[in-house]
Formats: C-alpha cells, structure tokens, sequence
C-alpha cells in the first residue's frame, strides 16, 4: 500500500496555498498524478480505487 506523503513522487505543495476551509485545517499534499488536494498521511487514491472495485458491498451498493 502506499501512502500520501512527501515521498511521493506525485506529491506537491504547489497547489496548497489557495486550499481553504477543511483543507486548511488539515495538512494538504497536492496530487499531480490525479490533480487533486489530498490529505497527507491518507491511503493513495489509486490504491483506494483497486480496494473498492474488490469489495463486493461496494460494488452492489455503486456498481462499477
């Protein structure tokens, strides 16, 4: 698993600085790869997509 941090090679905080309100509350990483704030320390988007296709509640619930 990998994780939103500075050693990302996607990682950036580039785009934080016109974050405002939750994000400015919590750290903000900019992500290049998916070109959206994130927050820092959370689980990769792209490894919380492949998690959720193989959840089987998740996938009656919203489909694909």
């Amino acid at each position: 698993m990998k994780w939103c941090d500075f050693f990302c090679e996607w990682a950036d905080t580039q785009g934080t600085e016109c974050a405002a309100g939750g994000c400015r509350r919590e750290i903000a990483i900019y992500c290049k790869k998916f070109k959206k704030l994130v927050v820092k320390n959370a689980l990769c988007i792209e490894d919380k997509r492949k998690m959720l296709t193989q959840d089987e509640e998740y996938q009656r619930l919203f489909g694909q």
